[in-house]
């Protein structure tokens, strides 16, 4: 049994120094390992750092862009549309010109037709003072008489009605 006692330590022995390379191996190994991962870690933290700033950066920029091209936008529109006014008043305000020139002229022109249609001539306002005076003269209605601004015949109050039109008609007598 020593025998097997001896070889199997020397079994041991053996394992136990391929235990103990292997781990130092490993342990040079996971050394080496962390110091590359802390190398990358540091290159991917400076690369999100950078990427980060780059984003802002770009963000930033972008909103800058967007803010001038608003302003140059709301800017362009202002003068496209005070432009567009200025012409369209330009355009009206003949045609607005044109359209209250017209209904004056209509209303000049109307004016002198009412004038000639309403207003008597001369010859009219003679003839009518001339029927007067001879139906003064000739006594053909009674009690007619010449005031300060025209003629007036004198009638009875029960011979007047009031029209359909609201005014009063008499009988002369």
């Amino acid at each position: 049994m020593a025998g097997h006692v001896a070889k199997a330590n020397h079994h041991l022995v053996q394992t136990v120094n391929l235990a103990t390379t292997s781990i130092n191996d490993l342990s040079i190994l996971s050394s080496d390992m962390k110091k590359t991962f802390d190398a990358n870690f540091k290159s991917l933290s400076f690369f999100a750092t950078e990427f980060q700033d780059q984003n802002r950066q770009l963000a930033n920029d972008a909103k800058n862009i967007l803010t001038n091209v608003r302003t140059e936008a709301k800017e362009g529109a202002k003068q496209y549309t005070k432009a567009l006014s200025d012409e369209f008043a330009r355009s009206l305000s003949w045609k607005a010109s044109a359209l209250v020139g017209g209904i004056c002229a209509c209303i000049f022109a109307l004016t002198l037709l009412s004038v000639l249609l309403l207003v008597p001539s001369k010859t009219e306002i003679a003839q009518r003072e001339a029927d007067y005076q001879r139906l003064e003269k000739a006594v053909v209605v009674d009690n007619v008489v010449r005031g300060q601004d025209g003629y007036y015949a004198r009638v009875k109050p029960k011979s007047c009605f009031i029209g359909t039109d609201r005014y009063q008609y008499c009988k002369f007598r």
